[in-house]
């Protein structure tokens, strides 16, 4: 990491190994840089900085220091992929300056990733007023004034990869006409084609004919979630499960 002071503007040959880096969702992807200088004068402190379009490619760190004339230098970086990543290609640019605020041209590459199967999730609910899960009813199926009523839901993965973490939140859309008890479940490990339960409890304080909720479902590994309208039934005629997916 040496430093003179160069009349000379810097010339470089740049290659990258592998020529289009690949990698998977969830792991790393290798990256070898090789700078050559094919000027006539050293270049001092030479380094790169990684830019691009996705964060995950940016702002990485490539140290050359000082290369002589004819001079071949390599630095090898990891860019990590999270499992949220989708299938896709990038630009990386390579970024370089030296001691002498020297205008060297820029580099780029192209980088691939490949996205991991996602889950799919399809649900059902029920309205749960008769003792079961903690409820407190007469166990018609109706949320009712004064009832502890539990909304009791089968989470189906309809997908081709495995739910790692899924967390359900409950919104309560009815003002004052509920006092939500319960409003949060998290499902963990769903694989493909299993179902889990989830439960919420919520309170019945003032007579409503309906009882409007909102149910907010966010995978925190793939960094995706739906929002869903729920109307709980108000009549005989519409008490068991019902079915929706997103």
């Amino acid at each position: 990491w040496s430093y003179a002071k160069t009349q000379a503007q810097p010339s470089i040959a740049v290659s990258v190994s592998p020529e289009i880096p690949r990698g998977v969702a969830g792991e790393e992807i290798d990256v070898t840089v090789e700078v050559q200088n094919t000027g006539s004068e050293p270049i001092y402190r030479l380094l790169a900085t990684t830019d691009s379009e996705d964060v995950i490619f940016k702002g990485k760190e490539l140290i050359f220091g000082k290369i002589e004339p004819g001079e071949k230098k390599s630095w090898s970086t990891k860019f990590e992929v999270p499992k949220w990543a989708l299938t896709r290609e990038d630009l990386i640019t390579l970024k370089f300056q030296d001691g002498n605020n020297s205008d060297i041209k820029d580099s780029s590459f192209i980088t691939r990733i490949e996205g991991l199967p996602r889950p799919l999730y399809s649900y059902s609910y029920e309205v749960v007023d008769d003792g079961r899960f903690g409820s407190e009813g007469n166990g018609n199926g109706i949320a009712e004034l004064d009832e502890t009523v539990v909304l009791s839901m089968k989470v189906k993965n309809i997908g081709a990869g495995i739910s790692e973490k899924a967390s359900m939140n409950l919104k309560n859309d009815s003002g004052e006409t509920i006092f939500l008890e319960n409003g949060r479940d998290v499902i963990e490990n769903l694989g493909t084609a299993e179902t889990k339960d989830a439960h919420f409890m919520f309170k019945v304080v003032q007579p409503e004919n309906l009882v409007d909720l909102e149910l907010q479902f966010i995978d925190e590994v793939f960094r995706a979630g739906v929002i869903s309208k729920l109307v709980i039934p108000i009549d005989k005629d519409d008490a068991g499960y019902k079915d929706n997916k997103y």
